[in-house]
């Protein structure tokens, strides 16, 4: 048997081809047809459908297969044959025409697992969360712009790809080399270039856990548990920290760093910089006490000296609040922690603002009444459960006053709310004449009796 798949079929050049090799060949070709049948099937097409992958992603995605097509083809052929040409010579070790399709061929195949995440998995989690989202309408932290979040996502991975790529490749050529080197003791630690390249990736793979943490699987728990959203942001964010922090020690070891030596200086340079940093750290401290506590959450509408808005975001030294003016306006952390904050959505979101008019003497009081509880309910965004009521206030010198108490959700925009009450009750006063009175005064004047002159 091995005689026969050893025997020469024919002759290319001086080159016998036997058997064996041409029934690789063979093998290889066929193989290759049945996986660009695959991708000319209506079954490729209607995956293409299900994940909404463009024209412009199949064709790069045809470009792709067609390279690693050639690519791989000229690998065989230099195996089969044995054919291979040294091109250079890198620390002693010789860099053949094979050693570079070969390294072309894995950057080609970093490229395919590149286009798969990016337009099946990640492309196609989107799309899908996106129509939850419509569906159910959950109660979830709503994003500026799903794409930009999906390219984000897809941007980071292509990072660890090519960077995981990028390692192999300097390794297997021997093409690695020193940056930096120190001695500790008698040990010497060097900065090779793929320590670097590991460091960064180990950034990389954090970002991409918290993203996948935050995304996927907490996406889920949040949407069935309906947690609001201030919970979600505080919880996220000590997630994010807690990781970053622990691949920023990692990625410091992975430089080959003793991070005995460095927590000790660090301790050291803390105290120092403590001091002049005094109130960066508190602002910090502060900012970590908010997400624990959770007394002011994002999404939160609050006044701050003055200022109406909403919590934005809240950050490791700052937090963000969005005006309804759509001014921004940074907040030190410290101050939310120490000053006096109205927080008008704190537990309850539901909250009572009240509306103040005034009637002339003589009015039906009742028929004010009911006029007045139609114009706060004619409004749309006052809340019909709890249900608005009318308070009689007091006997004016020149009007009867009233009250209308109502409760809604649009902290706000609550002036605009009340803009539209005084509208309706000036139009439903004008219709049933009922008169809001001028201020008056009635004035006495007392004159004493002149006496009468003698005659």
């Amino acid at each position: 048997m091995l005689d026969f798949f050893n025997s020469a079929i024919f002759n290319i050049g001086n080159r016998a081809i036997n058997t064996a090799q041409l029934v690789w060949m063979i093998m290889f070709l066929v193989s290759w047809v049945i996986v660009f049948r695959l991708f000319s099937t209506n079954g490729i097409k209607e995956l293409y459908k299900k994940y909404e992958v463009g024209e412009k992603q199949q064709k790069k995605l045809r470009w792709i297969l067609g390279l690693l097509l050639c690519l791989t083809s000229l690998i065989l052929l230099s195996w089969l044959f044995k054919i291979d040409v040294a091109i250079a010579t890198i620390n002693d070790k010789a860099i053949s025409a094979a050693h570079l399709i070969k390294a072309l061929c894995v950057i080609q195949a970093a490229r395919l697992i590149d286009w798969t995440i990016s337009n099946i998995f990640i492309h196609g989690y989107y799309s899908n969360r996106e129509k939850l989202r419509e569906q159910r309408k959950a109660n979830l932290i709503k994003k500026r712009d799903e794409k930009s979040d999906e390219r984000g996502t897809s941007t980071l991975v292509q990072y660890i790809v090519y960077i995981i790529v990028f390692i192999f490749l300097l390794r297997s050529l021997n093409l690695d080399f020193n940056l930096y080197s120190y001695k500790v003791g008698e040990q010497t630690i060097a900065f090779n270039f793929t320590k670097i390249l590991e460091a960064v990736l180990i950034l990389f793979v954090a970002r991409l856990i918290i993203s996948m943490l935050t995304q996927i699987v907490l996406y889920g728990v949040y949407r069935n548990r309906n947690i609001d959203e201030g919970s979600q942001y505080a919880f996220n964010q000590l997630l994010k920290y807690v990781i970053y922090v622990a691949a920023f020690i990692i990625a410091l070891e992975a430089l080959g760093i003793n991070m005995t030596l460095v927590l000790g200086g660090a301790a050291a340079l803390l105290v120092g910089i403590g001091l002049g940093l005094q109130q960066t750290f508190n602002d910090f401290i502060s900012g970590i006490v908010l997400l624990f506590e959770r007394t002011i959450s994002v999404g939160d509408v609050v006044t701050i000296n003055g200022n109406f808005g909403t919590i934005h975001r809240i950050g490791m030294r700052s937090s963000i609040v969005q005006t309804r003016d759509n001014m921004t306006i940074v907040v030190p952390n410290s101050r939310l922690v120490n000053d006096v904050v109205n927080n008008w959505s704190h537990q309850n979101p539901i909250v009572r603002f009240e509306v103040n008019t005034s009637v002339a003497y003589g009015s039906d009081t009742k028929l004010v009444k009911r006029l007045l509880l139609d114009a706060v309910q004619i409004v749309p965004r006052v809340l019909a459960k709890p249900v608005p009521f009318i308070r009689f206030t007091d006997f004016g010198d020149s009007a009867l006053f009233f009250q209308i108490l109502f409760f809604t959700q649009d902290h706000l925009f609550n002036e605009d709310i009340k803009s539209d009450i005084r509208f309706e009750i000036d139009r439903l006063f004008r219709e049933n004449n009922i008169k809001i009175p001028f201020p008056q005064r009635d004035v006495w004047l007392h004159k004493e009796d002149q006496p009468t002159p003698d005659l």
